[in-house]
């Protein structure tokens, strides 16, 4: 019972409220012939179908907005992430450039070993961050994409091409962190 006086009650506040506002826009049931009460609540029905399309819009921008923003933080972290990435690995290239220099001093050859097992650590741990070595090596054409010409030689053989590797070049998901050095073969002109 006490259920069916809810819902009375509820169904008396919602009469009510209407009344009220009815009386509120200057309209009265009572007063106003059938015809212009059911204009009356058309009019009205109007003004809140377009209010609740217009909230509905809004939310929905709203959402639109929200989900733009979550994509940009997404990719700017991950930017973050790369650059921090790139930045150590970068340091770490000198090292690796640094071993390479110091083999050449390394006379015993259990000393040796153990310095190229210490090294491959190193490259293996950078490849866990995606390094990987550009493909440069003797002949091939030069690419200032991910190569650096530091000097010309003359050898007419491979003109325009790679004639030694001076160091090597890395990247990391294909973006070039450090362009090889290479020296580039020319024809010298007989004058």
């Amino acid at each position: 019972m006490s259920n069916k006086k809810q819902t009375n009650s509820k169904a008396n506040t919602n009469e009510e409220t209407k009344k009220t506002k009815a009386v509120e826009e200057g309209v009265d049931k009572d007063t106003m012939s059938p015809e212009d009460y059911v204009n009356f609540l058309e009019e009205s029905l109007g003004k809140a179908l377009a209010e609740a399309d217009d909230c509905k819009k809004q939310a929905q921008r709203l959402q639109a907005e929200f989900e733009n923003y979550r994509k940009r933080t997404e990719s700017y972290g991950a930017d973050m992430k790369k650059i921090g990435i790139i930045a150590v690995v970068e340091k770490m290239i000198e090292v690796l450039d640094n071993c390479d220099r110091a083999r050449q001093y390394i006379k015993d050859p259990n000393a040796l070993m153990g310095f190229n097992m210490m090294e491959q650590q190193i490259i293996i741990g950078l490849k866990t961050f995606g390094l990987a070595e550009c493909d440069v090596k003797v002949g091939d054409e030069l690419d200032v994409k991910c190569m650096e010409a530091i000097e010309r030689e003359n050898n007419p053989e491979l003109d325009g091409k790679v004639t030694e590797v001076v160091s090597k070049g890395y990247m990391i998901d294909n973006i070039v962190v450090r362009v090889a050095k290479v020296k580039v073969g020319y024809v010298a002109e007989n004058k």
